[in-house]
């Protein structure tokens, strides 16, 4: 008797802890974004000064939760002395993507130095 099975991977990061204070990045549009464990986290709501998160490779415009590539994994974290502090997150369906936080970080820079800048483009 031949049995199939499908496997679906689930990445997470061992050692994920309640209480770590989370990294804030920018979006090209300007807004925050955090960074737990190499996932970055786009902000769904915010209630005083609880904050809920959705991971960004969510994929809310590409063809709703059947969507390849959709990410269910959620976020939640409390503001305070300026900081985010990880209050509870849930499980990934892919592997975190590390140039995505290179990217934002840079590309945010190059707009605030553009912004300044008295250049002209080459």
């Amino acid at each position: 008797m031949l049995y199939k099975f499908i496997i679906i991977n689930y990445y997470f990061v061992i050692g994920e802890m309640e209480g770590e204070v989370c990294k804030i990045i920018e979006s090209q549009k300007g807004k925050n974004m955090i960074v737990i464990n190499g996932y970055v986290m786009v902000k769904n709501k915010c209630r005083d000064d609880l904050f809920y998160w959705e991971c960004k490779h969510r994929n809310h415009s590409a063809g709703g939760k059947h969507a390849e590539g959709f990410c269910k994994a959620r976020a939640s974290t409390v503001y305070t002395n300026g900081q985010h502090t990880l209050r509870k997150s849930s499980e990934h369906n892919h592997a975190p993507k590390p140039t995505d936080t290179i990217i934002s970080e840079k590309v945010t820079t190059m707009k605030r130095i553009a912004a300044i800048s008295q250049e002209q483009p080459a």
